[in-house]
C-alpha cells in the first residue's frame, strides 16, 4: 500500500496558457499600474496580520483576457479531479460539487524585493487555490513557490497552471525577488460568489458571538 501524501494533492497542468496569452496579460498588467493594489492577511507561522509587497489588478469580467484565464482555470480543474479519480482515494464527486467560481481573477507582478509569506487561502466557502505563471522562471531570481513552510518547492514555467486544496495544511508563500519580475495570475476556487462569502463569514462572526453560541457545552476553545 502506498503512503498519501498531501504533496500528492497538488497538481501542475502544463501549458495550460500559450506563450502568446501570457504576454497578452502581461501587456494588460502592464498597461493598469494605476490600478494596482496590495494585500494582507494572516502570516500562518506567527498568526500576525502581514502586508505582502506583490501588487495585482483584477481581469474585468466578460474580457478577452478573463475569459481566457476562466477557461484554463476549468480545464486546469477538469484535469485535477480526473487525476484524483484515477488515484481512487479521494471523494472527487464531492470537491467538483464544491468547486462552482472563482472568487476573481487577479494579475499579480513581483518587483524585486517582492513576496508573500507563509499563509493559507481557507476561509469558509474557499475549497482549492489556483496559479498560473505569466513569465518563464528564467526571467527572474527567488520568486520560489513553496509548500509547507519552506520544505516543498514546486517549479512552473510559463504558462503552467497549479492547483491545490484550500485548507490549513497547504500553507504556502513565495520566496522573495532578488533579480527581475516574476508575474502570475491566481484566483480561489470557491462554493459560492465572493460577494455570498463576504455576507456569510460577516453572518457567522455574529452567530460565534452569540451568548447561547458562546457558551454551548460542546464548544471548543484553542490556546
Amino acid at each position: 500500500m502506498n503512503d498519501i501524501l498531501l504533496k500528492d494533492l497538488i497538481y501542475i497542468k502544463k501549458k495550460a496558457l500559450t506563450i502568446e496569452q501570457c504576454d497578452d496579460l502581461i501587456l494588460e498588467r502592464e498597461s493598469r499600474n494605476s490600478e494596482q493594489q496590495g494585500e494582507h492577511c494572516l502570516h500562518s507561522i506567527t498568526g500576525k496580520d502581514t502586508q505582502s509587497t506583490f501588487k495585482q489588478v483584477q481581469l474585468i469580467p466578460n474580457t478577452q483576457n478573463f475569459n481566457i484565464v476562466k477557461d484554463a482555470c476549468q480545464a486546469t480543474i477538469n484535469e485535477w479531479t480526473h487525476n484524483l479519480e484515477k488515484k481512487k482515494n479521494f471523494d472527487v464527486n464531492a470537491l467538483k460539487n464544491s468547486i462552482n467560481f472563482s472568487h476573481m481573477y487577479r494579475l499579480m507582478r513581483y518587483e524585486v524585493g517582492g513576496w508573500i509569506h507563509p499563509h493559507i487561502d481557507w476561509q469558509h466557502g474557499v475549497v482549492g487555490s489556483l496559479t498560473i505563471a505569466v513569465n518563464d522562471s528564467s526571467e527572474f531570481e527567488g520568486g520560489e513557490f513553496k509548500f509547507f513552510n519552506g520544505n516543498h518547492t514546486v517549479h512552473m514555467e510559463k504558462g503552467d497552471a497549479l492547483i491545490f486544496p484550500a485548507n490549513p495544511f497547504f500553507i504556502h508563500q513565495v520566496t522573495e525577488i532578488t533579480k527581475g519580475r516574476r508575474y502570475s495570475v491566481n484566483s480561489f476556487l470557491t462554493s459560492f460568489p465572493l460577494e455570498i462569502i463576504q455576507e456569510l463569514d460577516t453572518e457567522l462572526g455574529r452567530i460565534l458571538d452569540l451568548p447561547d453560541v458562546k457558551n454551548h457545552p460542546i464548544r471548543y476553545t484553542t490556546s
